[in-house]
């Protein structure tokens, strides 16, 4: 599941939906609830489980090229999903051990 799927059963934008599951007090109540139930018929968990979990640490030792950019970008949206922040740790795209 996507941003973009809960965006699409909501009927708003995906940028809507990243304010809503972040907990940005720029969207109305209504909206807020159209989101949350949207994410609660495709099966998100993100809009029960909100609260003080610690960011889950994703660490890529590659720099965040379009291959492991979108990769990263998947597993972040997909914790957000289920209520969880995630702290992102990227790295250079080769060492050089000579």
């Amino acid at each position: 599941m996507t941003f973009r799927a809960i965006a699409d059963e909501a009927g708003v934008s995906i940028a809507t939906v990243s304010r809503v599951v972040n907990g940005s007090t720029r969207v109305s109540e209504g909206t807020q609830r159209a989101v949350r139930e949207a994410a609660q018929r495709l099966g998100s968990g993100f809009a029960r489980t909100r609260g003080g979990a610690p960011p889950v640490l994703v660490y890529c030792p590659y720099a965040l090229t379009d291959y492991f950019g979108t990769i990263v970008t998947s597993v972040v949206e997909t914790l957000a999903l289920h209520g969880r922040r995630a702290l992102v740790l990227a790295g250079e795209s080769a060492q050089d051990d000579t």
